[in-house]
């Protein structure tokens, strides 16, 4: 009996050890687990922050993203949009070279109608020449008989008349040229005058004060109908050539009016086309070298051109 107890002492002791050991190996246990625990709230922690900045990186990308979507889109509209005013530009552009090529030919074509109507006009007007040159030969014939007649008369009385007049010998050394006519007029004193020469197309103005009021200045004029004359490169002669000589400077400049044969009525344009063009009287050779010279008016409602000179030629 007291072997028994013995054994069932020992059993229980052995239990309580088994036990106590159990308990601290779960005792271990459990503290690893806690640690665990710890380490994975810890790590828990850690992922719930990162995660709450890779959501914040990502409502940042995304807007971002928006931003950036949203720039392109206003990028391609504005793109889209130049593309159209570039298109609506060079639509305008081709449309303005087209009228401009249009205009170009216009008036390409309006100045090849013009230069026709100047060569007709020049035909006339060497047909005209032609006339007045038959016209001149038949009253030189007529001066010359008249002259003789007068000679004849005014012989027993021991008459001379002296037809050379300085102003007009200074236009004696025109050679190989078609004379229309030569005339003398007479300017005096400081009023203004105006000598109208309208059988040639020639009107001289005379400005107030050019003269003293006791002077007075021979002014000879020859109206020419041709002759060896050569003008510049594209232009068509449209009036008679005039050779101007004054026995004396005035102290202002003439005003020479000149009639051509143009219709400027309705046509502005046509007369900035229209130039004054002189050439030395004395020359070494011929032909006489016409140039152009810068100044002189035409007005639309008028046949005559005008210019201020001092010094004079053809």
């Amino acid at each position: 009996m007291q072997c028994k107890f013995v054994l069932a002492t020992n059993i229980i002791f052995f239990c309580i050890l088994l036990i106590i050991e159990y308990y601290e190996k779960l005792k271990v246990k459990v503290a690893e687990i806690l640690e665990e625990k710890t380490q994975v709230e810890e790590k828990k922690r850690i992922i719930n922050e990162d995660y709450e900045k890779l959501k914040v990186k990502v409502a940042n990308l995304t807007e971002l993203l928006e931003e950036k979507e949203e720039q392109y889109l206003k990028e391609k509209q504005i793109i889209i949009d130049d593309n159209q005013n570039l298109k609506n530009d060079i639509s305008e552009k081709d449309k303005a070279i087209a009228k401009l090529i249009s205009q170009v030919e216009e008036q390409s074509q309006n100045e090849k109608q013009i230069m026709t109507d100047l060569r007709a006009k020049v035909s006339e007007n060497k047909l005209y020449a032609t006339k007045l040159m038959k016209e001149k030969s038949q009253l030189q014939e007529r001066v010359t008989s008249l002259e003789e007649q007068s000679i004849k008369e005014t012989s027993s009385i021991g008459l001379q008349f002296n037809y050379l007049i300085p102003s007009m010998d200074k236009l004696d050394c025109l050679s190989d040229v078609q004379v229309a006519e030569r005339n003398l007029f007479l300017i005096q004193g400081d009023k203004p005058q105006l000598i109208n020469w309208e059988k040639y197309g020639l009107r001289i103005g005379v400005q107030k004060e050019s003269l003293l009021s006791s002077e007075t200045v021979e002014a000879a004029v020859v109206a020419l109908v041709g002759g060896q004359f050569q003008f510049p490169p594209n232009t068509v002669l449209v009036s008679a050539v005039y050779a101007v000589s004054l026995s004396k400077p005035l102290l202002k400049r003439l005003i020479l009016e000149i009639q051509h044969c143009l219709d400027l009525t309705g046509q502005p344009a046509l007369n900035c086309h229209l130039k004054f063009a002189i050439a030395p009287v004395s020359t070494p050779s011929l032909p006489y070298q016409f140039s152009i010279v810068e100044g002189g008016e035409f007005k639309p409602d008028s046949w005559y051109g005008s210019i201020q000179r001092k010094e004079f030629c053809l």
